[in-house]
């Protein structure tokens, strides 16, 4: 589970949020954000159409 997860705006993408997760994570890459996010350091993180949901919602369900 993650420590923190950011506050979804409305109408918010979630390329949105998960770019706005990278940058107050303090990780240094992007491999490492996708870790943390979806478990491997390989995720397809694209506006138009995410993959590995399910992993993302394990992860940020509290």
């Amino acid at each position: 589970m993650l420590a923190f997860f950011p506050s979804i705006y409305k109408d918010e993408l979630l390329y949105s949020v998960l770019a706005r997760y990278h940058k107050r994570s303090g990780n240094l890459s992007n491999k490492h954000s996708t870790l943390d996010l979806f478990g491997k350091k390989k995720a397809y993180i694209i506006p138009d159409l995410p993959t590995d949901l399910e992993i993302l919602l394990e992860k940020v369900r509290v």
